[in-house]
């Protein structure tokens, strides 16, 4: 029979901060209804600096608000997001588009805790340059056969012309 184990809080750290991607633990702040109006950073990996330019002593303990100014005004509305996330309990995900970076995320956020919320980050960004580069050759190819299309069908429409007697 196999010795039931678990990873120790510092294992678990030591594991996450190996991951390659982005995550970060928060703390929601609610207003007097109960409604989230902001969050705290608690913990982040270096994964995380790296994807948002987000220095790890430069936040931890700090509401994201004073973070990042402008985050009320973002859409889609992340204080609203994830606030959710830790107030149902409710895993939820999304893709963003960060502008300050030129960069796209997928971002998976999950409750461990009510009131808290834990956010993973995936770079998608070449995934969705891949994605336009794709469009874009599709649409070509439309245009491309669209117009072979018209030039059969005037030949066609000549050479009917031609054959017909007179």
């Amino acid at each position: 029979m196999t010795k039931q184990r678990t990873m120790t809080a510092a294992q678990q750290i030591a594991f996450l901060e190996t991951l390659p991607y982005a995550w970060a633990f928060h703390e929601v702040v609610v207003d007097a209804k109960k409604q989230p109006v902001d969050y705290v950073f608690l913990e982040a990996n270096t994964a995380f600096e790296a994807f948002t330019g987000l220095k790890r002593a430069d936040i931890m303990g700090k509401r994201v608000t004073e973070v990042i100014p402008g985050i009320r005004d973002a859409d889609p509305d992340l204080i609203a997001f994830y606030g959710r996330v830790g107030m149902t309990g409710e895993p939820d995900q999304m893709e963003i588009f960060f502008p300050p970076l030129d960069r796209w995320y997928r971002i998976q956020a999950i409750c461990p805790e009510r009131g808290f919320f834990a956010a993973v980050f995936d770079d998608i960004t070449a995934a969705k340059q891949g994605e336009e580069a794709l469009k874009g050759h599709r649409a070509r190819l439309e245009e491309t056969i669209a117009e072979r299309t018209r030039l059969i069908q005037a030949q066609a429409d000549e050479i009917f012309e031609m054959s017909t007697p007179v």
